[in-house]
């Protein structure tokens, strides 16, 4: 995903593309209020955020450099909605549980009462969608398996690359 800017040559450098991201995952919160200013609370205190995850930056292995930077979105199946704050903190332990258990690093989870936003930094060797579904597979267990995730899920990258770096128009 690419939120406009100028794209320097290598190395790699797209602070300015994760800035905007970070940004909308944050402001999630805002758009999704919910009736119940308890439940909203609830949404509010759970956000994670941690400042020293670098998700646009790059990971360097023997064969070159990697941009391994995603945000992701599992919404709930059905678009059921539970904003209870000891559900929201399973699902939040579940997703991280399963990031560090992969080696990855979450920079920011924004949950709300049908769907979750995050933002991961990858090691090389991961491979995206096995990291989502262990996540939805991780999180679902932590409900002692409640089928909680629609089928699917959105994911997108974050980092240097734009349409006109790709070979696109």
């Amino acid at each position: 995903m690419y939120h406009g800017g100028e794209i320097s040559d290598f190395p790699l450098s797209a602070t300015q593309t994760q800035r905007p991201l970070t940004n909308y995952v944050a402001e999630q919160l805002k758009h999704h209020t919910m009736a119940s200013s308890t439940s909203q609370q609830n949404l509010d205190d759970l956000v994670w955020h941690d400042k020293t995850i670098e998700i646009t930056q790059p990971v360097t292995s023997s064969h070159g450099q990697y941009a391994l930077g995603l945000h992701v979105v599992l919404v709930h199946a059905e678009r059921w909605r539970n904003a209870d704050r000891r559900f929201v903190e399973i699902t939040r332990r579940g997703i991280l549980a399963t990031l560090v258990h992969w080696n990855c690093a979450a920079a920011r989870i924004a949950l709300f009462a049908d769907h979750v936003h995050f933002t991961v930094r990858l090691k090389y060797d991961v491979v995206p969608s096995e990291l989502i579904l262990a996540v939805m597979n991780e999180v679902c267990e932590a409900h002692r398996g409640l089928r909680i995730w629609m089928d699917g899920f959105y994911v997108g990258t974050v980092g240097a690359y734009n349409m006109q770096r790709c070979g696109g128009a």
